[in-house]
């Protein structure tokens, strides 16, 4: 019983310290100028990351959630903002 609940912990922490890069939207599309400034005006900085579409993304820290991206990326202007798993062994 007590191994159960330390992999279900275990389990727990993993995936509240799973990486999320994230960018900001304009009508649904993703806008490189706006997550760019987005980055800048929420961590100071912003990382370039290329995927396989060669876009600049954001690197959503730990505690932070997607409303919190969202609001950050409306207030520079875009629309909207999405974010998606990055798995660590990449």
């Amino acid at each position: 019983m007590k191994l159960s609940l330390f992999l279900l912990a275990t389990l727990a922490l993993g995936a509240n310290a799973a990486n999320y890069l994230c960018w900001c939207t304009v009508d649904g599309y993703y806008s490189e100028y706006y997550t760019k400034l987005s980055c800048w005006r929420k961590y100071k900085k912003y990382l370039k990351y290329s995927n396989a579409n060669s876009r600049d993304e954001c690197w959503r820290k730990p505690g932070d959630t997607l409303t919190d991206w969202t609001e950050k990326c409306t207030s520079t202007g875009a629309s909207g903002g999405s974010c998606d798993e990055y798995p660590d062994d990449k």
